[in-house]
């Protein structure tokens, strides 16, 4: 979500653009964990199958949360907050992510 939709509102402010580089890379280096977790769910797998994926988001989230409040959450409010853009709460409810979407930074399909 905030990638599709967010990420591009902020990125019409250049000062933001590193901030925005490294949420993309830091989701590129979540996106393996992701779709691992979503196929064994889709698989119905025991539940020990996936701790794994767990915690390795778990590890990447740490960090990544803690950059991510301050550098995005912090001011996303200004960008969306006017006559052009609805407030974020209206922008999530009402949006959906696309079918077959992927990260930017998420590593090529093998």
């Amino acid at each position: 979500m905030e990638e599709a939709f967010l990420f591009p509102i902020i990125d019409q402010d250049q000062g933001r653009w590193m901030a925005l580089a490294q949420m993309q890379c830091d989701h590129g280096d979540m996106w393996p964990h992701i779709e691992s977790a979503v196929e064994l769910l889709q698989a119905k797998a025991p539940l020990d199958d996936l701790f794994p994926a767990a915690q390795a988001m778990l590890k990447l989230l740490e960090t990544h949360d803690h950059r991510e409040e301050i550098a995005i959450y912090s001011v996303a409010d200004r960008y969306v907050a006017d006559a052009n853009h609805p407030p974020l709460e209206s922008l999530f409810a009402a949006t959906t992510i696309p079918a077959g979407w992927r990260c930017l930074r998420a590593p090529e399909q093998a």
